[in-house]
């Protein structure tokens, strides 16, 4: 008999002797009580019915990992320490909330966030209630707990103090708290991703490391904040959902510029995802550098591709405005695939699928011009 099997096939007996010590032998055998438990909700699960005897708690103990886990949310707080030496690594906070839609009542009447800190190598974690009550919790319930959960967004801010000295640590902190959630959690699927910096004016800047370890994640979503200096947009983001904002509520009184290559563009049409990116759009003095030209050899090349990229919103602001492309659509001889419309747009039919269309939406913004781009049905778009 193979060894992994006669170690399942002793550890199935061993229920099975359990069910009979609590008199629920007769009902049904491990295999179906798992199958049973694979339909209920993780919050009852930990919560309900791992409790209630010995043998369910064993049970689902050893099955763990093939049961659904709690879904939630992890807020990080990176602050600085009072060390002068810059080798050593900020202090860094961790609250845990549970996602809204996975909330029964045995959890919502309990738990409202989990907070969980680091303090001269020893962990401090306190649960908090919605009453707002905080109760302190030892290791092995805290480790047991994070068993049970999944990390599926991930919001990360900096402190002050952090973000003035960022040179050099984003990629050193944020593989920290990766490496910590991966070693803690049951299970770590995260899709979102959210980066801010309390500081007003300094960024709290992801380095050319940081931006390959985020691409790792294959990320549904990223938001960042207070960045408008940064390059990233200067290579391809396979990123479904981005949305960069400017945190400085203070309107800003000179123009500034972020790199928006023709690559960016061109990753576009290979999403397989339609795209949702959102850039500086609440800010009208952060400008991409996309010209005219840019733009038009974009709708030209979607125009061409094999299948059309689905475009649900891309936003941005720029300093060229309607007639400046719509000199450039001309010159270059384009004037029969760009349709202008009223109200200062344009679309234009792609040449396979001509019911999909793309349309390019020009708003005057304060200081700039707000591009948005979005694809739909050639009817809708009018």
């Amino acid at each position: 008999m193979d060894s992994s099997y006669q170690a399942l096939w002793t550890e199935r007996m061993a229920f099975m002797d359990l069910a009979a010590v609590e008199n629920i032998h007769h009902l049904l055998p491990p295999e179906l009580w798992i199958e049973i438990f694979s339909c209920c909700s993780p919050v009852e699960l930990f919560s309900s019915i791992s409790p209630s005897c010995s043998y369910f708690y064993r049970l689902i103990s050893f099955y763990q990992g093939s049961l659904p886990r709690i879904p939630v949310t992890l807020h990080v707080r990176v602050q600085e320490t009072n060390e002068s030496d810059q080798s050593v690594q900020p202090s860094i906070e961790y609250a845990i909330s549970v996602q809204d839609q996975c909330e029964g009542p045995s959890i919502s009447s309990r738990m409202k966030t989990l907070f969980v800190s680091s303090s001269d190598g020893q962990w401090k974690a306190e649960l908090e209630s919605r009453e707002g009550f905080t109760e302190t919790i030892d290791d092995d319930v805290l480790i047991r707990l994070l068993s049970w959960m999944e990390v599926c967004c991930l919001e990360v801010e900096a402190s002050k103090e952090v973000a003035e000295k960022s040179s050099g640590r984003f990629y050193d902190t944020l593989n920290l708290i990766l490496q910590w959630t991966a070693s803690c959690f049951g299970a770590v699927s995260i899709r979102k991703v959210t980066l801010s910096s309390q500081h007003s004016t300094i960024d709290w800047r992801p380095n050319e490391q940081s931006m390959e370890l985020i691409e790792s994640l294959a990320l549904d979503s990223l938001k960042i904040e207070i960045m408008p200096s940064m390059e990233m947009l200067s290579a391809p983001l396979s990123i479904p959902s981005l949305v960069l904002t400017h945190a400085n509520k203070k309107p800003m009184s000179e123009l500034k510029f972020y790199t928006m290559g023709r690559e960016y563009f061109h990753s576009l049409l290979t999403s397989p995802y339609p795209i949702y990116h959102k850039l500086y759009a609440d800010a009208p003095a952060l400008l991409a550098t996309v010209t005219p030209a840019d733009l038009a050899d974009f709708v030209v090349v979607w125009r061409a591709s094999p299948s059309p990229a689905s475009i649900a919103c891309l936003s941005f602001n720029s300093a060229f405005s309607f007639p400046d492309l719509r000199s450039t659509v001309r010159s270059k001889g384009l004037a029969r695939i760009f349709e202008e419309i009223p109200y200062c747009r344009y679309r234009t039919a792609h040449s396979v699928h001509k019911n999909i269309g793309l349309e390019l939406v020009c708003y005057g913004n304060e200081m700039s011009t707000q591009w948005q781009l979005r694809t739909g049905e050639m009817s809708a778009l009018i």
